[in-house]
């Protein structure tokens, strides 16, 4: 009887040439320790007669913790079973596909939890049992511990954070930071420390720029984006001094912070200041810090009492700021503006003192 089963299903495929092919969605993953995956396919049945397809696990070589479980059609193959079960005659067992139609498989992957990285490999032979008719696919698996999150974001500072100025000059530490997440994030800029003389002042810039006192500022930077942040350090010219100034950045949510220090000394030579050298002209002195923002201070120095205003303009003339400082002393003197109102842009300052006029530039970046 048997003979004559086999007989039949020869002769089915005398005239026809059976073909079949295996389709599958992916053949190889890698997974964490400890977890499982299924690998799935189809064998698509391409000829114009049944076929009867066996499946054999040729190959299982995987750690020894490990396990895979083959399923082809109705049946599942044990983990250590590796060629098909026999039917109930003790014959090899076959799935019957009709001409077009598909059998579906897969092959499951069970890890172990280690720390270290293992791999695995399984090798599936797929026959018809009366062409012969063979196709081989190769699994594999590795399993791995998951690489630890990168840095939310990234902080360049200035290449150098300790600088010695001249008394009654100022310095500006600037530095970026980075947003090298993948979504945008609100940073936050802390002045923790302020330890300076009591004649200095220093300042933040971070997207925003706030009075000198307040410690704090945030702006939100985008993904991939990067943002400037400035310190800023004023010093007075009476005495040799030195200060410093501890910042912290973070992003919110996240659990980085980037702590910098910046320090500044200052020097004042023996020279005699300006203030008391004998001064026989009216002139500016210029400002400082220039590009500015939101303030800066304007130097001049008067050869008598004088009366003096102080103008801004814009670049088209317009007259957007006015002040009568009223009488003042001979010597150097020292004006403080603030362009919080103002809009980015050049200015014009004009100081007038006793009918005599100076005119000064500046630029306001906001």
């Amino acid at each position: 009887m048997k003979t004559v089963l086999l007989f039949l299903m020869f002769a089915a495929y005398v005239f026809s040439a059976s073909t079949f092919y295996v389709d599958m969605k992916d053949t190889s993953a890698v997974v964490e320790p400890g977890t499982s995956i299924v690998l799935e396919g189809y064998v698509h049945n391409t000829s114009g007669s049944d076929i009867f397809l066996q499946a054999n696990r040729i190959v299982n070589d995987i750690p020894g913790t490990w396990t895979t479980t083959l399923c082809f059609g109705d049946n599942c193959y044990p983990p250590f079973v590796n060629i098909v079960p026999t039917d109930n005659n003790g014959n090899p067992a076959f799935l019957p596909v009709a001409s077009g139609d598909s059998a579906f498989f897969d092959i499951t992957f069970n890890t172990a939890d280690n720390d270290s990285t293992e791999y695995g490999n399984a090798l599936v032979t797929f026959q018809d049992v009366i062409t012969t008719e063979t196709d081989t696919v190769s699994f594999s698996v590795t399993a791995q511990k998951p690489a630890p999150p990168g840095p939310a974001f990234s902080v360049s500072s200035p290449a150098d954070t300790t600088v010695n100025i001249q008394g009654g000059q100022g310095h500006e530490f600037q530095g970026m930071v980075y947003n090298t997440s993948d979504k945008p994030l609100t940073f936050f800029l802390i002045r923790r420390q302020n330890a300076i003389p009591a004649a200095w002042s220093t300042s933040l810039c971070f997207g925003a720029c706030p009075q000198a006192e307040v410690d704090t500022v945030n702006s939100l930077i985008m993904n991939g984006d990067s943002l400037q942040y400035t310190v800023t350090f004023n010093t007075d010219d009476q005495n040799s001094d030195s200060g410093f100034v501890q910042i912290a950045i973070f992003a919110d949510g996240e659990t980085d912070t980037v702590t910098q220090v910046f320090t500044v000394s200052s020097t004042v030579t023996d020279i005699e200041p300006l203030d008391t050298q004998e001064i026989t002209t009216f002139r500016i002195l210029g400002n400082y810090p220039n590009p500015f923002n939101p303030s800066t201070t304007i130097s001049y120095q008067l050869p008598q009492l004088s009366k003096v205003t102080v103008t801004v303009y814009d670049v088209s003339g317009k007259a957007v700021y006015t002040q009568d400082l009223g009488r003042q002393q001979s010597g150097v003197q020292h004006f403080r503006f603030n362009a919080e109102n103002l809009s980015s842009g050049a200015y014009l300052y004009r100081i007038q003192a006793n009918g005599l006029v100076q005119t000064g530039k500046m630029l306001l970046l906001k």
